[in-house]
């Protein structure tokens, strides 16, 4: 006989199985997957032909580039705020939130198959941005530089990436559940995320610098920062667990007020 222990992980996530359908259905994540992409010939245009980057560069050389010149327009990041925005106020800006709280789960539990859904795609969006930067350094350079050796700087830029984009959307998450309308999301998650760079500013004296979420904004492309780079980039020596704890903690802290809130939330709006 199943316990409701036994039933409640097979619950949750069947839960997030239907959360992440129904966010999909929504053609949001189709579309960026070819706007990832295309957006990112932009980048190559302006390094190539606008910049000029040597052709000798190598793959390395140029997913480096062209990460930190599209990562630090903000539209990657930007896009990330919006859908984590939008999947979590959609349901109460239109109503729908009363169906989906009158279904035999905990109130809990909608919020967390919500949300993990939410970050699966953000996930998937990040290891798109990362899969089109080595496309498009690969075709850029005709594969010069590729090897065996350059997989795990790799795989760690992508890891990197995937985890700041999760605690980014975590903390939207959390910010966007206080809200009852989409406006009220969206600007308090773009305050939210202008106060973060704000935190980063601090003077060195409150040694505080290892915990900001911000700091480590540059931080996927740490492993493979080229030689000679004259750009100081902040945490780049940082251990990896402590960035993914620091992105685990700020997400937390967004989050657990916001799921409390919920719990006591007025629905029949």
């Amino acid at each position: 006989m199943r316990t409701s222990r036994d039933a409640a992980p097979a619950s949750l996530l069947r839960s997030t199985a239907a959360e992440f359908s129904k966010f999909y259905a929504f053609r949001i994540p189709q579309i960026a997957y070819a706007s990832i992409a295309a957006s990112l010939l932009l980048f190559v245009i302006e390094l190539f032909y606008v910049e000029g980057v040597s052709g000798t560069s190598t793959l390395t050389d140029v997913i480096f580039y062209l990460f930190f010149d599209s990562w630090k327009t903000l539209f990657f990041q930007l896009f990330v705020i919006a859908f984590s925005a939008y999947c979590t106020a959609v349901d109460s800006q239109y109503g729908m939130i009363r169906i989906g709280c009158t279904q035999p789960v905990s109130r809990t539990q909608y919020l967390l198959a919500k949300s993990i859904a939410i970050e699966l795609h953000v996930a998937l969006f990040a290891l798109v941005y990362v899969a089109s930067l080595l496309m498009w350094a690969c075709i850029c350079t005709r594969f010069r530089g590729l090897s065996a050796t350059e997989f795990p700087a790799l795989a760690s830029l992508a890891a990197r990436t995937v985890v700041f984009c999760c605690g980014l959307s975590g903390c939207m998450i959390g910010v966007s559940t206080l809200r009852k309308s989409l406006l009220d999301a969206f600007v308090c998650c773009c305050v939210v995320f202008v106060g973060f760079f704000f935190l980063g500013m601090l003077p060195k004296r409150y040694h505080l610098r290892p915990a900001l979420f911000v700091r480590y904004f540059f931080y996927p492309v740490a492993g493979i920062l080229p030689k000679g780079w004259s750009i100081p980039i902040p945490m780049k020596d940082a251990p990896f667990w402590q960035f993914l704890l620091v992105s685990l903690v700020t997400s937390a802290v967004c989050f657990l007020p916001a799921l409390v809130y919920f719990h006591f939330r007025d629905i029949s709006e």
